[in-house]
């Protein structure tokens, strides 16, 4: 049973499972007369640390016992410009998103991201040196992909999971660790190494993609696109440079023909735009010259290129 706390922006699930709220103590009162609330209709509100049925949250028990219901205490309103509220009963609500109440946090249908500046930064800087070193490669790759993952959530609320190993494909990071490293050596280097990166990166993309999941187990993934078509495209990104601006546009194409290409329980779509990624891309180059914004640089473009990621077939999780 929830303990005895004040509430005045309550959140409920419908009979369709949909969060609904916030709403006040009086429009609860008002909701339980007419039966939208029932005694088994989930609740919750901030200090609660699950979703609860109305019935056994002290604050709207003697709802459901007295003839003329009371009206319940009013608390503080939580923290203003947010929603904390979990979308599901089986997920505390720190483990889920929060719903922005303004517009800059994009459309419901895209993935949600709460990435850290120092947690992000420190991990993308182990990469560096693990690919530098070669041998802690497959670790420092995977320890920044759980993390991309576990701080990533579906629009519907469903927290996302990575389970992959650095000892999965420890001989492909190795590759790819080596390879960055040759490329450095002659300028004519890249046009062996890079190719042949194209060709490992498949391996690490497929992977990635039966490796994530959700909390709950219903996310299931596979990348379908082609071998070839994978290479072909990292060949025209690296050809599209020379154009000054078009990789951008060449780069969007990828992406979305990458995500188009993930079938499972749910769907994905990629929906930048060029202009979009170049003038992101180019602020993000010349301001990390300055060193110094580097790591909210890092997280800033990080959340913006996952938020351009559209989800589809979120329904299938109820059916």
């Amino acid at each position: 049973m929830a303990p005895m706390a004040e509430a005045r922006d309550v959140y409920y699930l419908d009979g369709s499972r949909n969060q609904q709220g916030p709403v006040s103590a009086d429009e609860i009162t008002r909701l339980v007369r007419n039966g939208a609330i029932r005694r088994d209709t989930l609740v919750w509100y901030a200090g609660m640390p699950e979703w609860c049925p109305a019935s056994q949250v002290n604050a709207f028990a003697s709802l459901f016992t007295q003839d003329t219901p009371p009206r319940p205490p009013a608390a503080p309103a939580p923290h203003p410009g947010q929603v904390q509220a979990p979308r599901f009963p089986d997920m505390a609500p720190e483990r889920m998103a929060p719903v922005a109440l303004d517009d800059n946090d994009g459309p419901t249908d895209r993935l949600r991201a709460q990435l850290g500046v120092w947690g992000l930064f420190w991990r993308t800087f182990l990469v560096i040196i693990g690919n530098f070193v070669v041998i802690p490669a497959p670790w420092t790759a995977t320890a920044v992909y759980r993390y991309f993952a576990q701080n990533t959530w579906l629009p519907d609320g469903r927290r996302l999971t990575f389970a992959g190993k650095a000892g999965d494909i420890w001989y492909v990071f190795i590759g790819l660790a080596g390879l960055g490293l040759l490329g450095q050596i002659t300028q004519w280097a890249p046009l062996i190494t890079l190719p042949l990166s194209a060709c490992l990166n498949y391996l690490v993309f497929r992977w990635l993609c039966q490796k994530v999941g959700s909390e709950d187990g219903s996310v299931k993934l596979a990348f379908t696109g082609g071998f070839w078509g994978y290479v072909g495209w990292n060949v025209l990104i690296f050809l599209s440079i020379m154009t000054i601006i078009g990789w951008a546009w060449v780069l969007k194409f990828f992406m979305r023909w990458a995500c188009r290409k993930i079938s499972g329980t749910v769907n994905f779509d990629f929906v930048g735009t060029g202009w979009g990624i170049l003038w992101r891309t180019l602020v993000f180059s010349l301001a990390s010259v300055f060193v110094i914004p580097f790591p909210w640089l890092l997280r800033w473009y990080s959340v913006w290129l996952l938020r351009q990621v559209r989800v589809e077939n979120l329904a299938a999780h109820f059916d």
